[in-house]
């Protein structure tokens, strides 16, 4: 799956840059109009938020105050990312609580690793996660696809969690099954359950799919 990021920068070309550079792992949506913040965060759900530091009608930290006391932040992290790398602005950025700070000279594959690191502790202590049409929520242990529950078994349910708790890696399908069932659960038992579980998504988009001994979701 790709982790979906709203990126807030007065350049459109940051914007172009940044899409191209991470398009393998994240959805960049990019706004170079701030005062769009509350229509972006009602549209989409993400898994993320990047925000320029220097931007006209509000600054970065300005930007992230009115984020984070809006009813449609979903608590996701959110980071800064600038030129300026002056110990003054990293300390401003780190006491409005935000979860990192990039400069613009940061390689690709650091970049890639420190958001992908950040956003997947976001995803272990979240109680409702959003993939796309999917909703899960870990408080009240249930499914939702477009609105509309998706009814699981226990052990159903008990994988689909395991598999969205360890996004966007793969699942040890041997190390999943004794978490579950034991060390003496048998060998296809948990086929039996990764297909009845696509079979209740068919028509949604979201697959798992089991491969030697991983097993990856594909959520819409």
């Amino acid at each position: 799956m790709r982790f979906e990021i709203i990126y807030f920068d007065d350049q459109i070309s940051n914007i172009e840059c940044y899409k191209t550079m991470l398009m393998d792992d994240f959805l960049i949506t990019g706004y170079t109009d701030c005062t769009l913040f509350e229509m972006a965060l009602d549209k989409q759900k993400p898994h993320g938020i990047m925000l320029d530091l220097h931007m006209p009608i509000w600054d970065g930290l300005t930007l992230y105050n009115k984020i984070v006391s809006s009813k449609n932040y979903n608590g996701c992290p959110v980071f800064f990312i600038s030129s300026d790398i002056s110990d003054e602005s990293r300390l401003k950025t780190i006491q409005t609580g935000a979860i990192d700070f990039f400069d613009r000279s940061i390689s690709e594959e650091e970049l890639k690793l420190r958001l992908q690191n950040k956003i997947k502790v976001f995803f272990q202590g979240k109680i409702q996660i959003d993939l796309g049409n999917m909703r899960f929520d870990d408080h009240a242990f249930s499914i939702h696809v477009k609105g509309k529950p998706i009814d699981l078994t226990l052990f159903e349910m008990r994988i689909l969690s395991s598999i969205i708790r360890k996004l966007p890696a793969s699942v040890n399908k041997n190390e999943l099954m004794e978490q579950i069932w034991g060390s003496n659960a048998a060998p296809g038992k948990m086929n039996v359950h990764v297909s009845n579980i696509n079979l209740k998504l068919i028509g949604w988009n979201h697959e798992i799919n089991i491969k030697e001994n991983s097993i990856s979701f594909n959520p819409f």
